[in-house]
């Protein structure tokens, strides 16, 4: 489980760092909750330190489900990370 845990916390780690990169070349977030690094930090490592405690938890009783979940928020953290490469600002 410990791996699915890091998996997680990489894929959110690299959409919070596209994120923060395109912000620095002047796009916008389109989430208007999250728009300032701190507020994307503060949401997405309090998803992450939920997550981390919760789904180790859950693994004794149902080990499928808590994988899935695990894999479910690093695919989505990586396909926002992507989705963050291929937007191009407009200063």
């Amino acid at each position: 489980m410990k791996y699915w845990l890091l998996v997680m916390l990489a894929g959110q780690a690299f959409d919070l760092g596209t994120t923060a990169a395109k912000m620095r070349q002047g796009c916008v977030e389109a989430n208007p909750l999250l728009s300032s690094p701190i507020a994307i930090t503060a949401v997405k490592g309090g998803a992450v330190v939920t997550l981390s405690l919760t789904l180790p938890r859950a693994h004794r009783q149902h080990p499928t489900a808590a994988k899935w979940i695990a894999g479910s928020v690093a695919a989505s953290g990586f396909a926002a990370g992507a989705y963050n490469l291929s937007v191009r600002c407009v200063p």
